[in-house]
């Protein structure tokens, strides 16, 4: 009984060939991994988007998407933190995966100065989109911006 299902296994692979003109099946093989300058490049767009493109895009890629809201700088800035959220949150992806604690896609000065200035400006258009009186809310995004400016190296260079 053993040698008719060899024999009949070696008719199926043999058919199998035939038909197949000779392709070997093999598993499908996982795609390669981005490389870095690719990865920079599409996190390059997710900080280049307005804070609400941000906001609603799909997030995909290996990179790290979480946030913790806005730290405040000093409690006369706290009613503002509603109204930077999403600036904060892109802001955090920034720090997150180009800085020593992520994917660390451009641990430099000059990228962590740019991430800071992006910020700054979304809290700005965060400002134009609100109902907080222009001078005042500019003011805080100042302050905001000053503290990360400042004070953001331990949490970018980890």
């Amino acid at each position: 009984m053993r040698g008719n299902h060899s024999r009949a296994f070696a008719g199926l692979a043999l058919a199998l060939t035939a038909t197949l003109g000779g392709a070997v099946l093999t598993a499908p093989t996982a795609a390669a991994a981005p490389s870095k300058a690719e990865l920079r490049k599409q996190a390059d767009r997710y900080m280049n988007m307005t804070y609400n493109d941000y906001h609603n895009a799909r997030k995909t890629g290996p990179f790290n998407f979480k946030n913790n809201g806005c730290s405040v700088p000093g409690n006369s800035y706290a009613p503002f933190k509603v109204t930077f959220t999403r600036a904060c949150n892109q802001h955090d992806f920034g720090y997150r995966n180009y800085g020593g604690n992520g994917l660390k896609l451009s641990k430099t000065r000059s990228t962590k100065n740019w991430l800071d200035r992006r910020f700054k400006q979304e809290m700005y258009r965060a400002c134009k989109n609100s109902n907080w009186h222009k001078k005042s809310c500019e003011t805080a995004a100042d302050a905001y911006y000053l503290a990360v400016n400042t004070g953001g190296d331990k949490a970018f260079f980890g």
